[in-house]
Protein backbone atom coordinates (compact mmCIF):
# COMPACT_ATOMS: atom_id res chain seq x y z
CA UNK A 1 0.00 0.00 0.00
CA UNK A 2 1.26 3.07 -1.22
CA UNK A 3 -0.23 5.40 2.19
CA UNK A 4 -0.40 4.44 5.22
CA UNK A 5 -2.41 6.97 7.32
CA UNK A 6 -0.58 9.83 9.42
CA UNK A 7 -1.58 8.50 13.11
CA UNK A 8 -0.02 4.69 12.35
CA UNK A 9 3.06 6.75 10.86
CA UNK A 10 3.40 8.20 13.87
CA UNK A 11 3.98 5.56 16.41
CA UNK A 12 5.29 2.47 14.08
CA UNK A 13 8.03 4.83 12.74
CA UNK A 14 8.80 5.82 16.47
CA UNK A 15 9.05 2.13 16.82
CA UNK A 16 11.08 1.59 13.83
CA UNK A 17 13.35 3.62 14.99
CA UNK A 18 13.69 2.41 18.01
CA UNK A 19 13.90 -1.16 17.28
CA UNK A 20 15.85 -0.66 13.86
CA UNK A 21 19.63 -2.34 14.01
CA UNK A 22 21.65 0.80 12.56
CA UNK A 23 21.72 4.68 13.55
CA UNK A 24 25.18 5.17 13.04
CA UNK A 25 27.98 6.21 15.57
CA UNK A 26 27.26 6.90 19.18
CA UNK A 27 26.49 10.62 19.11
CA UNK A 28 27.99 12.35 22.09
CA UNK A 29 24.96 15.07 22.96
CA UNK A 30 23.64 11.89 24.40
CA UNK A 31 24.35 9.36 26.87
CA UNK A 32 23.57 6.57 29.37
CA UNK A 33 25.53 5.14 31.88
CA UNK A 34 24.88 2.57 34.43
CA UNK A 35 25.86 3.38 38.18
CA UNK A 36 28.24 1.57 40.27
CA UNK A 37 26.59 -0.63 43.20
CA UNK A 38 27.65 -2.50 46.37
CA UNK A 39 25.13 -5.02 47.67
CA UNK A 40 23.85 -4.91 51.27
CA UNK A 41 21.59 -7.14 52.94
CA UNK A 42 19.58 -8.97 52.20
CA UNK A 43 22.18 -9.31 49.17
CA UNK A 44 20.70 -6.35 46.79
CA UNK A 45 22.47 -3.67 44.48
CA UNK A 46 20.58 -1.25 42.92
CA UNK A 47 22.26 0.35 39.72
CA UNK A 48 20.87 3.47 38.08
CA UNK A 49 20.56 4.02 34.38
CA UNK A 50 21.86 7.75 33.72
CA UNK A 51 20.36 9.80 30.95
CA UNK A 52 22.69 12.86 29.71
CA UNK A 53 21.11 14.83 27.18
CA UNK A 54 23.18 17.80 25.67
CA UNK A 55 20.81 17.89 23.07
CA UNK A 56 16.91 17.94 21.57
CA UNK A 57 14.04 16.85 23.28
CA UNK A 58 13.66 13.29 23.62
CA UNK A 59 10.30 11.94 22.79
CA UNK A 60 11.32 8.00 23.13
CA UNK A 61 14.19 5.82 23.64
CA UNK A 62 15.57 2.29 23.98
CA UNK A 63 17.97 0.03 25.37
CA UNK A 64 19.14 -3.18 27.55
CA UNK A 65 21.12 -3.91 30.55
CA UNK A 66 23.49 -6.61 30.58
CA UNK A 67 24.71 -8.23 33.81
CA UNK A 68 27.23 -11.41 34.61
CA UNK A 69 24.27 -13.92 35.67
CA UNK A 70 26.69 -16.11 37.16
CA UNK A 71 26.81 -14.09 39.74
CA UNK A 72 23.48 -11.63 39.64
CA UNK A 73 20.09 -11.72 39.04
CA UNK A 74 17.59 -8.77 38.45
CA UNK A 75 14.74 -8.61 40.55
CA UNK A 76 13.02 -5.58 40.02
CA UNK A 77 12.85 -3.02 37.37
CA UNK A 78 11.64 0.21 37.99
CA UNK A 79 10.96 4.12 36.47
CA UNK A 80 13.71 6.70 37.50
CA UNK A 81 13.39 8.97 40.45
CA UNK A 82 13.61 11.94 37.59
CA UNK A 83 11.33 10.43 35.02
CA UNK A 84 8.73 9.90 37.93
CA UNK A 85 9.49 14.19 38.27
CA UNK A 86 9.27 15.20 34.83
CA UNK A 87 6.38 13.68 33.80
CA UNK A 88 2.86 14.62 34.09
CA UNK A 89 1.53 11.40 33.32
CA UNK A 90 2.70 7.74 32.51
CA UNK A 91 4.29 7.93 29.18
CA UNK A 92 1.52 6.96 25.96
CA UNK A 93 3.66 3.48 25.76
CA UNK A 94 5.90 1.81 28.46
CA UNK A 95 7.65 -1.83 28.11
CA UNK A 96 10.43 -3.11 30.63
CA UNK A 97 11.25 -6.84 30.92
CA UNK A 98 13.93 -8.61 32.42
CA UNK A 99 15.08 -11.76 33.27
CA UNK A 100 18.32 -13.86 33.36
CA UNK A 101 19.60 -12.69 30.08
CA UNK A 102 19.42 -8.54 31.05
CA UNK A 103 16.68 -6.33 31.11
CA UNK A 104 14.82 -4.42 28.04
CA UNK A 105 12.79 -0.75 28.01
CA UNK A 106 11.30 0.91 25.33
CA UNK A 107 9.83 3.87 26.28
CA UNK A 108 7.70 6.63 23.89
CA UNK A 109 6.35 9.68 26.00
CA UNK A 110 3.68 10.66 23.56
CA UNK A 111 3.12 8.52 20.67
CA UNK A 112 1.27 11.78 18.66
CA UNK A 113 3.94 14.48 20.64
CA UNK A 114 3.49 18.06 20.57
CA UNK A 115 6.21 20.74 20.16
CA UNK A 116 8.53 20.51 22.95
CA UNK A 117 7.19 17.62 25.19
CA UNK A 118 9.85 15.25 26.05
CA UNK A 119 12.56 15.02 28.37
CA UNK A 120 15.17 18.61 27.72
CA UNK A 121 18.63 19.20 28.30
CA UNK A 122 20.06 17.62 31.60
CA UNK A 123 22.93 15.24 33.07
CA UNK A 124 22.38 12.61 35.35
CA UNK A 125 18.79 12.36 34.79
CA UNK A 126 17.99 8.95 36.48
CA UNK A 127 15.54 6.72 33.32
CA UNK A 128 15.63 3.74 35.57
CA UNK A 129 16.69 1.89 38.55
CA UNK A 130 16.97 -2.41 38.40
CA UNK A 131 17.81 -4.01 41.78
CA UNK A 132 20.06 -7.02 41.80
CA UNK A 133 20.12 -10.22 43.82
CA UNK A 134 23.85 -10.96 44.42
CA UNK A 135 24.49 -14.40 44.72
CA UNK A 136 28.41 -14.51 43.66
CA UNK A 137 31.69 -14.72 46.54
CA UNK A 138 31.99 -11.48 48.35
CA UNK A 139 34.04 -9.33 47.04
CA UNK A 140 33.58 -9.51 43.41
CA UNK A 141 33.18 -7.06 41.37
CA UNK A 142 30.91 -7.55 38.19
CA UNK A 143 29.97 -5.37 35.71
CA UNK A 144 26.71 -3.58 34.08
CA UNK A 145 26.69 -2.66 30.63
CA UNK A 146 23.97 -0.61 29.16
CA UNK A 147 24.23 -3.10 25.77
CA UNK A 148 22.04 -4.12 22.62
CA UNK A 149 22.08 -7.44 22.96
CA UNK A 150 19.15 -8.59 25.11
CA UNK A 151 15.84 -10.12 23.55
CA UNK A 152 15.15 -11.28 20.29
CA UNK A 153 15.37 -9.29 18.59
CA UNK A 154 18.05 -7.73 20.40
CA UNK A 155 16.43 -4.04 21.74
CA UNK A 156 19.35 -1.70 21.03
CA UNK A 157 20.14 2.01 22.61
CA UNK A 158 18.74 4.56 21.13
CA UNK A 159 17.18 7.67 21.55
CA UNK A 160 14.62 9.59 19.37
CA UNK A 161 14.47 13.38 18.83
CA UNK A 162 12.55 15.21 16.20
CA UNK A 163 11.67 11.52 14.96
CA UNK A 164 15.35 11.25 14.16
CA UNK A 165 17.10 8.27 16.48
CA UNK A 166 20.39 8.33 17.78
CA UNK A 167 23.15 6.10 18.87
CA UNK A 168 23.49 7.28 22.54
CA UNK A 169 27.25 7.15 24.35
CA UNK A 170 27.47 4.01 26.35
CA UNK A 171 28.86 3.72 29.51
CA UNK A 172 29.31 0.78 31.76
CA UNK A 173 28.82 0.45 35.51
CA UNK A 174 29.98 -2.32 38.88
CA UNK A 175 28.27 -4.14 41.20
CA UNK A 176 30.67 -5.22 43.82
CA UNK A 177 29.80 -8.09 46.15
CA UNK A 178 29.17 -7.00 49.51
CA UNK A 179 26.63 -9.54 50.75
CA UNK A 180 25.52 -12.36 48.66
CA UNK A 181 22.50 -14.34 48.70
CA UNK A 182 22.10 -17.28 46.99
CA UNK A 183 18.52 -17.81 48.13
CA UNK A 184 16.58 -14.43 47.25
CA UNK A 185 13.63 -15.68 44.37
CA UNK A 186 14.65 -16.12 40.77
CA UNK A 187 11.24 -13.75 39.67
CA UNK A 188 11.89 -10.59 38.96
CA UNK A 189 8.97 -7.64 38.81
CA UNK A 190 8.60 -4.78 37.23
CA UNK A 191 6.96 -1.05 38.49
CA UNK A 192 5.93 1.99 37.25
CA UNK A 193 6.49 5.46 39.55
CA UNK A 194 3.75 7.71 40.18
CA UNK A 195 4.66 11.08 37.81
CA UNK A 196 4.87 14.33 39.88
CA UNK A 197 3.99 16.51 37.18
CA UNK A 198 6.92 18.50 38.27
CA UNK A 199 10.10 19.72 36.12
CA UNK A 200 12.69 18.00 37.76
CA UNK A 201 16.27 17.09 36.33
CA UNK A 202 15.54 18.86 33.41
CA UNK A 203 12.51 17.07 31.53
CA UNK A 204 10.60 18.94 29.52
CA UNK A 205 6.87 18.47 28.97
CA UNK A 206 5.34 15.16 30.38
CA UNK A 207 3.28 12.42 28.37
CA UNK A 208 -0.24 12.95 27.04
CA UNK A 209 -3.08 11.41 28.45
CA UNK A 210 -2.79 8.14 27.40
CA UNK A 211 -3.69 6.52 23.69
CA UNK A 212 -6.98 6.95 23.44
CA UNK A 213 -9.18 9.21 21.03
CA UNK A 214 -10.60 11.82 20.05
CA UNK A 215 -7.34 14.05 20.09
CA UNK A 216 -8.23 16.40 17.35
CA UNK A 217 -11.60 18.27 15.91
CA UNK A 218 -10.65 20.65 12.55
CA UNK A 219 -11.53 20.50 8.63
CA UNK A 220 -10.65 17.23 6.51
CA UNK A 221 -9.43 19.74 3.74
CA UNK A 222 -10.13 17.27 0.63
CA UNK A 223 -11.68 13.68 1.19
CA UNK A 224 -10.33 11.75 -1.94
CA UNK A 225 -12.34 8.94 -3.05
CA UNK A 226 -9.98 8.27 -6.07
CA UNK A 227 -7.07 8.32 -3.15
CA UNK A 228 -8.45 4.57 -1.58
CA UNK A 229 -6.03 1.86 -2.63
CA UNK A 230 -8.15 -1.13 -4.94
CA UNK A 231 -9.43 -4.19 -2.42
CA UNK A 232 -6.59 -6.30 -2.12
CA UNK A 233 -8.03 -8.75 0.42
CA UNK A 234 -11.23 -10.71 1.64
CA UNK A 235 -11.46 -7.57 4.31
CA UNK A 236 -14.87 -5.91 3.99
CA UNK A 237 -15.81 -2.49 6.21
CA UNK A 238 -19.03 -1.56 6.59
CA UNK A 239 -21.71 0.86 7.58
CA UNK A 240 -24.73 -0.85 7.80
CA UNK A 241 -27.88 1.15 6.82
CA UNK A 242 -30.27 2.41 9.58
CA UNK A 243 -33.11 4.60 10.77
CA UNK A 244 -32.82 7.63 13.26
CA UNK A 245 -35.24 10.28 14.88
CA UNK A 246 -35.44 14.22 15.09
CA UNK A 247 -37.41 16.95 16.58
CA UNK A 248 -38.87 18.46 14.07
CA UNK A 249 -39.48 21.59 16.06
CA UNK A 250 -35.73 21.90 17.23
CA UNK A 251 -33.97 20.05 14.70
CA UNK A 252 -31.94 18.15 17.60
CA UNK A 253 -31.52 14.13 16.84
CA UNK A 254 -28.89 12.02 17.98
CA UNK A 255 -27.78 8.32 16.75
CA UNK A 256 -24.55 6.23 17.09
CA UNK A 257 -22.85 4.45 13.64
CA UNK A 258 -21.19 0.99 14.80
CA UNK A 259 -18.89 -0.08 11.67
CA UNK A 260 -18.38 -3.51 11.47
CA UNK A 261 -15.36 -5.38 9.96
CA UNK A 262 -14.85 -8.95 8.60
CA UNK A 263 -12.97 -11.52 7.00
CA UNK A 264 -15.18 -12.70 3.77
CA UNK A 265 -13.32 -15.84 3.47
CA UNK A 266 -13.76 -19.57 3.45
CA UNK A 267 -10.23 -20.15 4.33
CA UNK A 268 -9.38 -19.63 8.85
CA UNK A 269 -9.32 -15.53 8.74
CA UNK A 270 -5.95 -14.28 9.50
CA UNK A 271 -5.72 -12.68 13.43
CA UNK A 272 -5.61 -9.14 12.49
CA UNK A 273 -3.33 -6.66 14.35
CA UNK A 274 -4.79 -3.06 13.67
CA UNK A 275 -6.91 -1.19 11.08
CA UNK A 276 -6.74 2.98 10.09
CA UNK A 277 -10.41 4.30 8.79
CA UNK A 278 -12.07 6.77 7.44
CA UNK A 279 -15.65 8.47 7.13
CA UNK A 280 -16.93 10.96 5.43
CA UNK A 281 -20.82 12.83 5.81
CA UNK A 282 -22.49 15.95 4.50
CA UNK A 283 -21.47 18.29 7.07
CA UNK A 284 -24.27 20.34 5.99
CA UNK A 285 -26.40 17.42 7.83
CA UNK A 286 -24.70 15.87 10.68
CA UNK A 287 -21.65 16.71 13.27
CA UNK A 288 -19.52 13.90 14.96
CA UNK A 289 -19.53 14.48 18.62
CA UNK A 290 -17.41 11.15 20.27
CA UNK A 291 -15.78 8.38 18.86
CA UNK A 292 -15.13 5.57 21.25
CA UNK A 293 -13.64 1.26 20.84
CA UNK A 294 -16.78 -1.10 21.86
CA UNK A 295 -16.26 -4.96 22.25
CA UNK A 296 -14.36 -6.64 21.80
CA UNK A 297 -11.44 -4.05 21.08
CA UNK A 298 -12.63 -2.04 24.16
CA UNK A 299 -11.59 -5.76 26.04
CA UNK A 300 -8.28 -6.58 24.89
CA UNK A 301 -5.37 -6.31 26.88
CA UNK A 302 -6.66 -7.22 30.42
CA UNK A 303 -9.72 -5.19 30.06
CA UNK A 304 -7.10 -2.17 29.49
CA UNK A 305 -8.15 -1.77 25.47
CA UNK A 306 -5.67 -0.80 22.87
CA UNK A 307 -2.41 0.27 23.12
CA UNK A 308 -3.22 2.25 20.42
CA UNK A 309 -6.38 4.37 19.62
CA UNK A 310 -6.34 7.86 18.10
CA UNK A 311 -8.97 9.50 16.18
CA UNK A 312 -9.51 12.96 14.09
CA UNK A 313 -12.44 14.36 14.14
CA UNK A 314 -13.64 16.72 11.14
CA UNK A 315 -16.50 18.86 9.81
CA UNK A 316 -16.77 16.43 7.40
CA UNK A 317 -15.61 12.86 8.90
CA UNK A 318 -13.26 10.87 10.64
CA UNK A 319 -9.81 9.53 10.65
CA UNK A 320 -8.42 6.78 13.45
CA UNK A 321 -5.75 4.64 13.68
CA UNK A 322 -5.84 1.50 16.09
CA UNK A 323 -2.97 -0.22 17.00
CA UNK A 324 -4.50 -3.28 19.05
CA UNK A 325 -0.74 -4.35 21.08
CA UNK A 326 2.49 -2.94 19.95
CA UNK A 327 4.61 -5.85 20.72
CA UNK A 328 1.94 -8.03 18.55
CA UNK A 329 0.90 -10.14 21.61
CA UNK A 330 -1.10 -12.93 20.89
CA UNK A 331 -4.28 -12.57 23.15
CA UNK A 332 -4.43 -9.30 21.74
CA UNK A 333 -5.17 -9.83 17.99
CA UNK A 334 -8.77 -10.16 17.20
CA UNK A 335 -9.96 -13.21 14.61
CA UNK A 336 -13.00 -11.32 12.01
CA UNK A 337 -14.83 -14.56 10.41
CA UNK A 338 -17.74 -13.01 10.85
CA UNK A 339 -19.09 -8.68 11.28
CA UNK A 340 -17.05 -7.55 14.04
CA UNK A 341 -17.31 -4.12 15.32
CA UNK A 342 -14.54 -2.08 16.44
CA UNK A 343 -15.72 1.82 17.39
CA UNK A 344 -18.86 3.59 17.81
CA UNK A 345 -19.30 7.05 16.42
CA UNK A 346 -22.04 9.66 17.89
CA UNK A 347 -23.43 12.15 15.33
CA UNK A 348 -25.81 14.63 16.46
CA UNK A 349 -27.79 16.37 13.35
CA UNK A 350 -26.86 20.18 12.44
CA UNK A 351 -30.48 21.83 14.13
CA UNK A 352 -30.87 24.67 11.32
CA UNK A 353 -31.03 22.05 8.91
CA UNK A 354 -33.92 19.88 10.11
CA UNK A 355 -36.48 22.68 12.08
CA UNK A 356 -39.57 22.67 10.54
CA UNK A 357 -38.87 19.63 8.33
CA UNK A 358 -41.81 17.18 7.98
CA UNK A 359 -40.12 14.56 5.65
CA UNK A 360 -37.28 12.03 5.94
CA UNK A 361 -34.09 12.78 5.12
CA UNK A 362 -31.11 10.46 3.65
CA UNK A 363 -27.81 10.96 3.78
CA UNK A 364 -24.82 8.85 3.19
CA UNK A 365 -21.40 7.85 5.91
CA UNK A 366 -19.22 6.82 3.40
CA UNK A 367 -15.58 5.34 3.34
CA UNK A 368 -13.52 8.02 1.70
CA UNK A 369 -10.40 8.19 2.67
CA UNK A 370 -9.40 12.06 4.50
CA UNK A 371 -6.87 13.92 6.58
CA UNK A 372 -5.96 16.97 7.80
CA UNK A 373 -2.34 16.01 6.30
CA UNK A 374 -1.82 12.73 4.47
CA UNK A 375 -5.23 11.55 3.80
CA UNK A 376 -5.86 8.14 5.77
CA UNK A 377 -6.83 5.07 3.89
CA UNK A 378 -8.99 2.20 4.80
CA UNK A 379 -6.85 -0.98 5.84
CA UNK A 380 -6.90 -4.10 8.08
CA UNK A 381 -3.63 -4.98 9.55
CA UNK A 382 -3.12 -8.74 9.23
CA UNK A 383 1.11 -9.91 9.75
CA UNK A 384 2.29 -6.38 9.53
CA UNK A 385 0.64 -5.92 5.92
CA UNK A 386 -2.03 -3.25 5.26
CA UNK A 387 -4.74 -4.63 3.20
CA UNK A 388 -6.51 -2.96 1.49
CA UNK A 389 -10.77 -3.38 1.65
CA UNK A 390 -13.89 -3.54 -0.33
CA UNK A 391 -15.94 -0.95 1.54
CA UNK A 392 -19.81 -1.09 1.84
CA UNK A 393 -21.36 2.49 3.27
CA UNK A 394 -24.21 3.47 4.76
CA UNK A 395 -27.17 5.38 4.58
CA UNK A 396 -28.71 6.60 7.19
CA UNK A 397 -32.71 7.73 6.97
CA UNK A 398 -33.39 10.40 9.30
CA UNK A 399 -37.44 10.93 10.06
CA UNK A 400 -39.41 13.91 11.84
CA UNK A 401 -40.16 11.91 15.25
CA UNK A 402 -44.06 12.65 15.19
CA UNK A 403 -43.77 9.39 12.49
CA UNK A 404 -40.54 7.73 13.09
CA UNK A 405 -41.19 4.38 14.70
CA UNK A 406 -40.39 3.91 18.60
CA UNK A 407 -36.40 2.81 18.63
CA UNK A 408 -35.21 -0.12 20.32
CA UNK A 409 -32.48 -2.38 21.00
CA UNK A 410 -32.25 -5.62 18.55
CA UNK A 411 -31.86 -8.65 20.80
CA UNK A 412 -33.33 -7.33 24.08
CA UNK A 413 -37.13 -9.58 23.89
CA UNK A 414 -37.91 -8.69 27.39
CA UNK A 415 -37.67 -4.74 27.24
CA UNK A 416 -35.43 -4.37 30.35
CA UNK A 417 -32.91 -2.23 28.98
CA UNK A 418 -30.53 -4.82 28.35
CA UNK A 419 -29.63 -8.18 26.68
CA UNK A 420 -28.64 -11.18 29.21
CA UNK A 421 -30.12 -14.77 29.11
CA UNK A 422 -33.40 -13.66 30.47
CA UNK A 423 -33.98 -12.93 26.46
CA UNK A 424 -33.57 -16.11 25.07
CA UNK A 425 -35.87 -16.86 28.27
CA UNK A 426 -38.38 -14.65 27.69
CA UNK A 427 -38.42 -15.81 23.80
CA UNK A 428 -38.97 -19.30 24.07
CA UNK A 429 -41.70 -19.35 26.53
CA UNK A 430 -43.47 -16.77 23.96
CA UNK A 431 -43.09 -19.00 21.41
CA UNK A 432 -43.81 -22.36 23.14
CA UNK A 433 -44.98 -21.77 26.08
CA UNK A 434 -48.76 -23.69 26.71
CA UNK A 435 -51.06 -21.73 27.18
CA UNK A 436 -49.15 -18.88 25.59
CA UNK A 437 -47.96 -15.48 26.84
CA UNK A 438 -48.88 -12.10 25.70
CA UNK A 439 -46.60 -11.04 22.87
CA UNK A 440 -43.68 -8.78 23.70
CA UNK A 441 -44.19 -5.18 23.48
CA UNK A 442 -41.70 -4.44 20.74
CA UNK A 443 -41.58 -7.48 18.58
CA UNK A 444 -39.09 -5.91 16.69
CA UNK A 445 -36.60 -6.52 19.35
CA UNK A 446 -37.18 -9.74 19.55
CA UNK A 447 -35.36 -10.93 16.01
CA UNK A 448 -32.51 -10.81 16.88
CA UNK A 449 -31.15 -12.02 13.50
CA UNK A 450 -32.86 -9.48 11.42
CA UNK A 451 -34.57 -11.64 9.12
CA UNK A 452 -38.17 -9.92 9.85
CA UNK A 453 -39.25 -12.87 12.09
CA UNK A 454 -39.95 -14.21 15.43
CA UNK A 455 -39.16 -17.49 16.01
CA UNK A 456 -36.66 -19.95 17.44
CA UNK A 457 -33.76 -19.11 15.50
CA UNK A 458 -33.98 -15.86 17.87
CA UNK A 459 -33.39 -17.39 21.00
CA UNK A 460 -30.66 -19.40 19.37
CA UNK A 461 -29.20 -16.09 17.81
CA UNK A 462 -29.09 -14.65 21.34
CA UNK A 463 -27.63 -17.73 23.47
CA UNK A 464 -25.04 -18.28 20.44
CA UNK A 465 -23.94 -13.78 21.36
CA UNK A 466 -23.94 -14.30 24.75
CA UNK A 467 -21.94 -17.39 25.57
CA UNK A 468 -20.50 -18.46 22.37
CA UNK A 469 -18.52 -15.57 20.86
CA UNK A 470 -21.45 -15.21 18.43
CA UNK A 471 -22.36 -12.03 16.10
CA UNK A 472 -24.00 -9.32 17.79
CA UNK A 473 -27.83 -8.97 17.25
CA UNK A 474 -28.54 -7.38 13.73
CA UNK A 475 -27.37 -3.38 13.53
CA UNK A 476 -24.64 -4.75 15.92
CA UNK A 477 -26.66 -4.41 19.46
CA UNK A 478 -27.04 -0.77 19.59
CA UNK A 479 -28.90 0.75 22.21
CA UNK A 480 -32.42 2.28 21.20
CA UNK A 481 -31.77 2.40 17.74
CA UNK A 482 -34.30 2.17 14.74
CA UNK A 483 -33.49 -0.73 12.88
CA UNK A 484 -34.04 -2.57 9.49
CA UNK A 485 -36.11 -4.76 9.33
CA UNK A 486 -39.13 -2.99 10.62
CA UNK A 487 -42.04 -4.86 9.93
CA UNK A 488 -43.15 -6.40 13.05
CA UNK A 489 -43.75 -3.55 14.92
CA UNK A 490 -42.65 -1.99 18.27
CA UNK A 491 -45.13 -0.52 20.64
CA UNK A 492 -42.91 0.53 23.23
CA UNK A 493 -39.44 0.46 24.69
CA UNK A 494 -38.15 1.59 27.73
CA UNK A 495 -35.49 4.45 25.96
CA UNK A 496 -34.25 7.34 27.77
Amino acid sequence: MKRMHSIFCCCTAVLALLLGTNAGAQNPNYGLTATNATSVAPGEADVSILLDNLGGFIEAWSFSVCHDNSVMTPVHVTTGADLNAALSDTPDFLHMACGADGVQVLTIIDLIPNPGSGLGPATGFELLKVTYNTHGPAGTTAPVDVCETVGTPPTVARVVVNAQGFTPVLTSGTVTIGVSNPNAPGNCSQSVGTPSGGGGGGGGGGGGGGPTGPVFTGVSGNPDPTAQTPPNSDFVFAVADQFASFDELTGIGTFAVIPTFWEDTTNTPGLTQGVSMALTHDPTLLEIVDVGTVAPLSGINGGAGPDFFSAKIFTDGFAGGIVYNFLGATSALIPMGSPTPLIQLTYDTIPTAFQGVMTDVTTTIDWIPVGDGPLVENAMVVNGDAKAPTLDPGIVTLMPSSTAPNPFTRGDANGDATTNISDPIYLLEYLFAVPPTSPPECLQAGDANGDDALNVADPVYILQYLFAGGPPPAGGAQFCLISLPLNLGCNSYPCP
